[in-house]
């Protein structure tokens, strides 16, 4: 979280979907496919102050930004698996 605040210009408005996405991104790197968390579950803790939207576009900049620092079957495991973000990360984000 530290390093995606250096190198973005984030808004106190998107601190907490800057917090639910790197959450999902750990979950996600902890418990692949079926056991990480869902996007609604993330959703819901927020409030719905997010949308899946605006999470999983984040979710596809974080791993853009980190590509080069994860691991081959961390990338893997991160950007397949599961339907939540395969399909999601194959627009192309932005900010």
């Amino acid at each position: 979280m530290d390093r995606v605040l250096n190198k973005l210009p984030i808004s106190k408005n998107n601190l907490q979907l800057l917090a639910a996405t790197c959450t999902f991104l750990a979950s996600k790197l902890r418990e692949p496919s079926t056991h990480a968390l869902q996007p609604e579950v993330l959703i819901y803790y927020t409030d719905n102050s997010i949308t899946k939207r605006d999470l999983m576009s984040f979710f596809c900049v974080l791993v853009e930004m980190r590509k080069k620092r994860l691991k081959k079957r961390a990338l893997r495991l991160v950007t397949s698996g599961d339907h939540h973000t395969s399909f999601e990360c194959k627009q192309s984000p932005s900010v």
